[in-house]
C-alpha cells in the first residue's frame, strides 16, 4: 500500500500520466502562473535555466510558427493543420523532439486544452475568441506551472485552469491519442463576435476551398443556419449542443477544438446579406418598403437602456432627432437597440426573459424619444427594437449616417454597411481612442467619429440604498452636452452631405 502511494506521488511530480492516480487529486495540484509573453529574452533564459526547460526557446519558436496567420488576421496554421491533419506539432521544451497533438478537453467558452501523444509533460491551451483562439498558454503539470504565450484578456486565465481540473475530475480526462476526427466548435451569443470571430474563418475556408468534410458542434447561430451561410462548405454533421452541455462531450480520446480569425470580410458580409433576405420577417420587409420610398436621408439611432449609456439619453436623442428631422426635408429616422439572434427561440444558450427585458425597456426609451419630439415628427421615425440581427443589418443598408452608442450596438452597421457615423461613450472609452480600431475590424467599415471628452459631463454616481442590480445596470454610464453634442452632430451630417448646409436648411 505504501509503495502505491509513493508511485501516485512520484507520478504527479513528475507530470506522468496515471492511469490509476485518482481523479480527486488533480484538484489539489496548485500551479504557478509565469507571464512569459512579456518576458525579456534573459528572463525568458533564467526561467528555462531555473526549471530545466533546455528546448524553451525551440518551444517558443514552434509555437510563433503555430501561430502564423494571425498578423493577416486569418485562421492560424495550426488550426488548418488541425482541419487537414487533425493534429498539430510544437517543440518539446524539454527533449527538443517534435510533439504531436493528440486529444483535447472542451471548456465552457470553448476554451481547449490539448495533451500530446506520448507525452505528459506538456499540455497547451487555446482560446480567447476576440482574437480567434490563439495558443495562449501552456502546460507544465510536472512543474506545477502554466504560463502564458499571448497578451490576452480572456485566454487561459486562473478561472480556465480551474475549470479544466474540475472537469478531469470529473470525467478522468488524461493527455492521449486522439480516437475521433475532429469537431469544430463554434457559436455565441454575441453576433459581433460570431461574425468577426467565427463565421469570418468559414468563410476564409470557404475561400480555400477543398477542405475535407467538417463536423460542427453549435452553441448558437446568430445570423441563421451555419450550413445555409456556407452551402459550398461540406458539413458532414452538426450537433446543437448548448453552452453548459459542452462539458459532456469531454470523452476520452475526443478531438474538439474552436476555430476562428478577427477580420469580417466584404464577402462574409455580401453572404450575410443574402441570408438575410431570404430570411426577412415580415416586420422587416415592411420597414424596408416604407425606406425604399423615402425621399430624403435616412438617419440610424441607438438606444440603450441599461449599462454605458447617457443618463440624459431622452432628451439628447429627441433634440437630436427633431434638429435633423427639420434640417432635411423628407428624412426619415431608424431607432435601433436590443436585437435577437436568429436562433433565440430555439437556442436554449440564451437568457430569453433578460433579453425580452431589454427589448421592452429599449422600446419604452424609443418612445418616449418619439412623444417628445410630438406627433408630427415622429410619424417619420421607425422603431426597429427586437427584430433579428439578420433584419437589423439589413435595415441598417438604408441609413446615410448614424448616431450610436459604442459597442455591439454600433458594430450592427458600422461593420456591415460603410455608413458615415458619430459615436459617443464614457471617459474610459475615450481615452483609448478606438475609432481606428473599430474601423479595422471589417473590409466595408468607415472610420467613425467619436463624441471628444470635452461634451462629457462625467460618470454617474449611484448612491444610498441602491441594490446589487441597479449598480450593474448603471454601470458606467455618463452624461453628455446635449446641446453641444446636437451642434457638433448637425455640422457633421453637414460637412458630409447628408443634409443641407445651414444656409440653405429649412427654418
Amino acid at each position: 500500500m505504501i509503495r502505491k502511494w509513493i508511485r501516485r506521488v512520484l507520478a504527479l511530480a513528475k507530470g506522468v500520466a496515471n492511469p490509476t492516480m485518482p481523479s480527486e487529486n488533480v484538484k489539489e495540484m496548485k500551479f504557478q502562473r509565469h507571464q512569459l509573453h512579456s518576458m525579456s529574452d534573459e528572463n525568458v533564459r533564467a526561467f528555462a535555466k531555473k526549471h530545466e526547460l533546455p528546448y524553451l526557446n525551440e518551444f517558443l519558436q514552434s509555437v510563433a510558427l503555430a501561430q502564423q496567420g494571425f498578423q493577416e488576421r486569418k485562421v492560424r496554421n495550426f488550426q488548418l493543420d488541425l482541419i487537414t491533419r487533425g493534429c498539430f506539432d510544437v517543440t518539446c521544451p524539454f527533449t527538443g523532439n517534435v510533439l504531436t497533438t493528440g486529444s483535447s478537453l472542451l471548456l465552457n467558452d470553448k476554451s481547449t486544452v490539448f495533451g500530446f501523444v506520448g507525452s505528459s509533460s506538456l499540455m497547451v491551451c487555446i482560446g480567447d475568441l476576440s482574437q480567434g483562439y490563439p495558443i495562449c498558454g501552456a502546460i507544465f503539470p510536472g512543474l506545477r506551472i502554466v504560463t502564458t504565450l499571448v497578451a490576452s484578456d480572456w485566454g487561459f486565465l486562473d478561472r480556465h485552469l480551474d475549470e479544466m481540473l474540475e472537469v478531469q475530475r470529473k470525467c478522468g480526462w488524461l493527455p492521449g491519442p486522439a480516437g475521433r476526427s475532429l469537431k469544430i466548435v463554434t457559436g455565441d451569443s454575441n453576433f459581433a463576435h460570431h461574425a468577426w470571430n467565427q463565421l469570418s474563418a468559414f468563410q476564409e475556408l470557404a475561400e480555400r476551398g477543398q477542405s475535407p468534410a467538417l463536423e460542427l458542434i453549435v452553441t448558437q447561430e446568430p445570423f441563421g443556419p451555419i450550413r445555409e451561410i456556407f452551402p459550398e462548405i461540406d458539413f458532414s454533421e452538426v450537433a446543437y449542443v448548448p453552452d453548459i452541455g459542452l462539458h459532456g462531450l469531454n470523452h476520452g480520446g475526443e478531438l474538439l477544438a474552436p476555430i476562428g480569425a478577427i477580420f469580417i470580410q466584404a464577402a462574409l458580409v455580401d453572404r450575410l446579406m443574402q441570408v438575410a433576405e431570404r430570411r426577412a420577417s415580415a416586420a422587416c420587409q415592411e420597414m424596408s418598403a416604407g425606406l425604399d420610398r423615402c425621399q430624403g436621408p435616412v438617419l440610424w439611432i441607438s438606444v440603450r437602456s441599461r449599462n454605458r449609456t447617457p443618463t440624459n439619453q431622452v432628451a439628447l436623442l429627441a433634440s437630436l432627432a427633431e434638429a435633423f428631422l427639420r434640417a432635411a426635408e423628407n428624412a426619415m429616422i431608424i431607432i435601433d437597440g436590443f436585437s435577437v439572434s436568429d436562433d433565440f427561440e430555439r437556442s436554449p444558450s440564451y437568457h430569453q426573459n433578460a433579453a425580452r427585458g431589454i427589448v421592452s425597456e429599449d422600446i419604452a426609451v424609443a418612445e418616449q424619444v418619439k412623444e417628445k419630439i410630438g406627433h408630427e415628427l415622429s410619424q417619420r421615425m421607425l422603431v426597429a427594437i427586437g427584430l433579428s440581427i439578420s433584419d437589423t443589418i439589413l435595415l441598417a443598408r438604408h441609413a446615410d449616417l448614424y448616431f450610436c452608442h459604442h459597442g455591439s450596438v454600433q458594430h450592427k452597421i458600422g461593420w456591415f454597411t460603410s455608413a458615415p457615423g458619430m459615436v459617443h461613450a464614457n471617459l474610459a472609452v475615450l481615452e483609448s481612442y478606438p475609432a481606428i480600431w473599430v474601423s479595422q475590424q471589417s473590409e466595408v467599415a468607415t472610420k467613425p467619429t467619436y463624441i471628444p471628452s470635452s461634451l462629457l459631463r462625467g460618470t454617474e454616481e449611484l448612491s444610498g440604498n441602491v441594490s446589487e442590480l441597479n449598480h450593474l445596470l448603471h454601470h458606467e454610464n455618463y452624461e453628455l452636452n446635449a446641446e453641444g453634442t446636437v451642434q457638433l452632430f448637425m455640422a457633421f451630417a453637414r460637412e458630409i452631405g447628408v443634409v443641407p448646409s445651414a444656409s440653405g436648411a429649412q427654418a
